[in-house]
Order: C-alpha cells, then structure tokens, then sequence
C-alpha cells in the first residue's frame, strides 16, 4: 500500500526522476516547485506523462475544490487512454 509524503520540492533532479520513471508519485500528493516563493501554497500532483517526446508534469496550483482536482485527474487518464492506448499506473 502506498502512501503520502510530506510535500515534495520539484527540483531539477527530482523532475529527472519522474521523467526517466524511477519516482512514481500518487495523484494528490502535495508539491513544490523550487522557484516558486517561500509562502505560497503548496500543489496537488496530478500525474507526469510524455507526449511526443516531450515531458508534461500536470498540477493544480492555488485555491481549488476536490471536485477539480478529480476533474483533472480523470482529464489526465482520459488522455493518455486516448494517445497512448494504456491504463494509467
């Protein structure tokens, strides 16, 4: 059974190992990106896919409802069903 992290910092080597697949998060898990300020709020993961070569890290910052952050995710598993013809982990 997996479980929630304290808030992640998204550092440049942190990124490279969700890229390359040896760091899975789950969605919702809290993350902070380096260069945003020290006040602000931390943001809900949503998932990390490549499309076409290129890395998409999708989050949800700021103010939301639970109900958006769902949205989101399923936004996010309805589309790799689509382009890459795979269930998401």
């Amino acid at each position: 059974m997996s479980q929630y992290l304290p808030t992640i910092n998204i550092t440049p080597q942190v990124y490279d190992l969700l890229r390359s697949g040896s760091l899975y998060l789950q969605p919702g898990q809290w993350v902070r990106f380096t260069h945003s300020p020290p006040d602000s709020p931390p943001s809900r993961f949503v998932g990390f896919q490549q499309c076409q070569g290129l890395p998409f890290l999708w989050v949800l910052h700021g103010g939301h409802t639970q109900e958006q952050f769902l949205w989101m995710v399923k936004a996010r598993r309805a589309d790799i069903n689509t382009f890459h013809n795979r269930s998401t982990p």
